[in-house]
């Protein structure tokens, strides 16, 4: 399961610049957010004697707003 607060980032205040692309003739927007991601792993040597890494815990975080799972499918689901 997905633990989140309230993640609206459209109703998140961060900073706006633009920039002119010659390239694409158009106006481009940059959004200056502060983020960051981290796991938290483990390891164990499986009955083989060879050594496994788990991840348990991932965790997501924009602004002030915290989002965590306990797996890749729980990141994947979120994000896509």
């Amino acid at each position: 399961m997905i633990y989140y607060q309230d993640l609206e980032i459209d109703k998140l205040n961060f900073k706006k610049s633009y920039k002119f692309d010659n390239r694409l003739k158009q106006v481009i927007t940059y959004y200056n957010i502060e983020c960051g991601f981290d796991i938290e792993t483990s390891s164990i040597i499986d009955s083989e004697g060879e050594k496994q890494a788990f991840m348990y815990l991932w965790g997501f975080g924009i602004g002030d707003k915290l989002v965590y799972g306990r797996n890749w499918f729980e990141f994947l689901d979120y994000i896509l």
